[in-house]
């Protein structure tokens, strides 16, 4: 089965006197229109991590992170995501 990479648009976050740095990374198998959120690329200063969630790549970055909007199901304990929201 073939996949498609798709990157979402960049976020640019202000947080304190700098700037977050947020791209998800999409990838969408063949015959199928619906993106699955693979990786979380994030920015801060000279920290650049590549994690499978905003909340973990938040924790790398600063050390802990908030509660985010990611919906985790039951049985998987992975991270559910759909689409890009629109631009």
């Amino acid at each position: 089965m073939r996949r498609n990479f798709t990157a979402a648009s960049c976020r640019i976050i202000p947080v304190e006197q700098s700037l977050l740095y947020v791209r998800p990374l999409y990838v969408e198998a063949e015959g199928t229109r619906v993106p699955e959120l693979r990786k979380v690329l994030v920015v801060h200063g000279e920290n650049v991590v590549m994690r499978d969630s905003l909340k973990e790549g938040l924790a790398a970055i600063f050390g802990d992170a908030p509660e985010t909007q990611e919906a985790v199901p039951a049985d998987t304990g992975e991270a559910a995501a759909g689409p890009p929201p629109p631009v």
